[in-house]
Order: structure tokens, then C-alpha cells, then sequence
């Protein structure tokens, strides 16, 4: 499987031991056309550079532990273990800009899905915030993505760059403890101006711990650490 990588200025060097996925073989679906997938993710920012209509999210689905595969492997390689099997590596990926996953509700007022996301994350027994665009568990992956919005305003009101950083932010409250970031579809976002500050943020947040995205469209501005070609599929 093709790979190319490439060297990006980042905030801060991505951890020695970051997190990566290596996939062997892989059968993302039996209805999956083309060879079998093989490709190794890297720290920092990786981009899976699909066709129009393939499995993209079905492979993101599946790096991230939430559907199994027709065959092959995926391990997760961390800095204190490997984790084979969608049950071991679901509560070590986080993940965003799936819709089987993370929709949101269009006319619940911002702030209270975030305190729903944080009250779903902590134990039962802890109240969670009633200021929750005030907490650092959102606050911290805000800043970094660059979202800022008025707690009231439901996700209707948002414009698509803001409703997909609220779904990384999101990704990133319900895993505290992520090792990898995995983001789906960026290509959701259309306008390449925003999509791009989509891919800012991520490479900010990739100083952090590793990102893997997926796009149909080009890193032009260079700024993912790696760049993997996936061929042709058909989306399971």
C-alpha cells in the first residue's frame, strides 16, 4: 500500500511512544473491491487519502474498535501495550465525524450536550458542571480545535466548520484517556477554507496525541506527518 510522508513544523514534538495503528491484510467488508489494505499510521497527524465512494468510514469504524472486519488485523501499538481486537482497542481510540456515533441533536442548546458528554464520561455519583463550556475537559480540546460558541446557540445555529470541531471536542471529552484520535470524513466539511481549519486544528491537536483522518482530497499545505493511499473500495 502506498505511503508517503512527509516533515511538518508541529507546536511540539508528538510523544516518543505515540500511539499508531499498524493494519495487515485488511478486509474492511465482504463487499470491499480492491486488494487488501496494509499500511502503518504515524505520530503526529496521519491522512488516509481515500476515493470518492469506498469504506472510509467503515475503516474508521473499525481502527476505532466499534464494528469488526472481514479479515485481516488491526493492533494498535501504545506506550503500554498492543491491542488486537475491537473490544481492547475501543476504550483507547477516540473518535469523531461519524455519524453512526456522534450526530447531534440539532436543537438542544450547545452547552447542554457537552454536560451530557461529560456527565456520560465521569462516575455516576459526580454532578457534572453546570457551566460546562467552562470546564478544562471541554475547554482544553476547544482551544486547541479553535471553537468558540455561545452556550445557548444549538447546533443548528452553527456554521459546519464549528459543528465539526464540536464533534473532535466531543470525540476527545467521552475518551480522556485516548491514546489515538481517529476522524472520519472530513470531506463532510465542504468549503476548502474551513476544511482546512479543520486540518489546522488537528495538527494542533496531533502535538497531543496522534491523529489519523480520513479525506478524499489533498494535503496541499502539507500538513499531515504522513499521507496513506487507500484504493478504490465500495463504503460497507
Amino acid at each position: 500500500m502506498p505511503v508517503s510522508t512527509r516533515s511538518t513544523e508541529t507546536p511540539e514534538a508528538p510523544p516518543a511512544q505515540a500511539a499508531c495503528f499498524h493494519v495487515t491484510d485488511l478486509i474492511v467488508s465482504r463487499k470491499q473491491s480492491g486488494p487488501a489494505l496494509t499500511f502503518d499510521t504515524a505520530p503526529g497527524l496521519t491522512l488516509l487519502h481515500h476515493e470518492r465512494e469506498n469504506f472510509a468510514t467503515s475503516l474508521s469504524l473499525a481502527l476505532a474498535g466499534r464494528m469488526r472486519t472481514a479479515s485481516g488485523t488491526i493492533a494498535l501499538e501504545t506506550a503500554h501495550g498492543t491491542y488486537d481486537t475491537p473490544r481492547q482497542r475501543f476504550p483507547h481510540v477516540a473518535l469523531a465525524g461519524a455519524a453512526e456515533v456522534d450526530r447531534l441533536e440539532r436543537l438542544v442548546p450547545t452547552e447542554e450536550i457537552v454536560r451530557e458528554q461529560i456527565a456520560w464520561q465521569q462516575p455516576a455519583f459526580r454532578r457534572a458542571p453546570r457551566r460546562a463550556l467552562e470546564d478544562t475537559r471541554y475547554t482544553r480540546w476547544a482551544e486547541i480545535m479553535g471553537l468558540d460558541i455561545r452556550p445557548s446557540a444549538p447546533p443548528s445555529d452553527l456554521p459546519v466548520l464549528d459543528r465539526f470541531r464540536l464533534r473532535v471536542v466531543l470525540g476527545m471529552i467521552a475518551r480522556p484517556e485516548a491514546d489515538i484520535l481517529v476522524v472520519d470524513d472530513l470531506d463532510q466539511v465542504k468549503n476548502a477554507v474551513a476544511r482546512d481549519q479543520i486540518l489546522a486544528g488537528l495538527h494542533r491537536l496531533s502535538a497531543t496525541l496522534p491523529v489519523v483522518a480520513s479525506t478524499v482530497n489533498s494535503d496541499d499545505d502539507g500538513r499531515a506527518t504522513a499521507v496513506v493511499t487507500l484504493l478504490s473500495g465500495t463504503e460497507a
